[in-house]
Parts: C-alpha cells; sequence; structure tokens
C-alpha cells in the first residue's frame, strides 16, 4: 500500500491513525460523499495552508484506491443537529460500526451512538494492542467521518 502524501504526516493523532490504518491494524471504510466532503474540507484556507492542492488530491485517491467503499443512504433519517452529518450516523448505523469524529455535532449523540473522537479511538486501538498477540490486527472498519465495526 503506498504511504501517504508527505504533507500528511505520521505525527498527532490524525497522522498516527492512518499510519495505523495503513498498517493494516484496521480497515477504513469510506463513501462518495464522505469523499466529498473531504475534498471540500481539504480545499478550506485553514487546511489548504497545510496540505498542498497535490497532496490533498494524492490522499483522496489513496482513499479511493485503498480504502472499503460504502454505500450511501438515500434519505437518511434526521439524528444530528447538523442534517449534513446524518449521513455519517447512517453508514456506521447501516455498517454497525464506530464513527470517529471530531464534529461536536455528531459527539453530543455519542451517549445513545458509537461515536469516539479520534483520540479516544487511537487510545482503544491502543488498549486493543496491550491485551491482544501483538501480531492481531484490530477486526475492525473505520471511517472519515470514522467507522469502525467488528466484522463477525
Amino acid at each position: 500500500m503506498p504511504p501517504p502524501p508527505p504533507s500528511i504526516g505520521r505525527q498527532g493523532t490524525s497522522g498516527r491513525l492512518i499510519a495505523m490504518w495503513l498498517g493494516g491494524h484496521f480497515e477504513l471504510g469510506v463513501s462518495e460523499a464522505l469523499l466529498a466532503e473531504l475534498e471540500r474540507a481539504l480545499a478550506y484556507p485553514k487546511l489548504s495552508g497545510h496540505i498542498s492542492r497535490e497532496d490533498a488530491a494524492d490522499f483522496i485517491e489513496l482513499l479511493q484506491s485503498a480504502a472499503s467503499m460504502l454505500a450511501d443512504a438515500e434519505n437518511p433519517p434526521r439524528v444530528s443537529r447538523d442534517p449534513g452529518d446524518d449521513y455519517l450516523v447512517a453508514l456506521a448505523t447501516a455498517s454497525a460500526s464506530i464513527l470517529v469524529s471530531g464534529d461536536h455535532d455528531l459527539l453530543v449523540l455519542a451517549p445513545e451512538l458509537p461515536i469516539q473522537t479520534a483520540a479516544a479511538f487511537l487510545a482503544l486501538l491502543g488498549t486493543l494492542n496491550q491485551t491482544t498477540r501483538p501480531s492481531r490486527k484490530f477486526p475492525g472498519k473505520i471511517t472519515y467521518g470514522v467507522m469502525l465495526r467488528d466484522p463477525g
């Protein structure tokens, strides 16, 4: 599997999660709507100063080629304060996944739905690595938004 683009480093929580995904510690799932949202977000001025246009395109291409593609719900039910986030909840629900996000409109749903911050998910992966044989990979799925599921 190719490495992430250079400006998407392995430092910080997001970078460490990307490195763990590329290292096979969990399976990443994406959808067309999610990739379109990510592509728009990477072009925002607050992010474009940290990642070049070329690296952003390479990262989207990496996700398209290496992550599992999940089907978007046609009419996701309204559950979030931000209706634009409802598709992520629908993806997580349909795939029996944990949604990983820093979006406060999603995180407030965490008591009722399996939603975690990236830091909490990274901690979960660390706990699993400490409690399982080192060669055992995490049996899950994760998606930007992000999702994790037990395939069994």
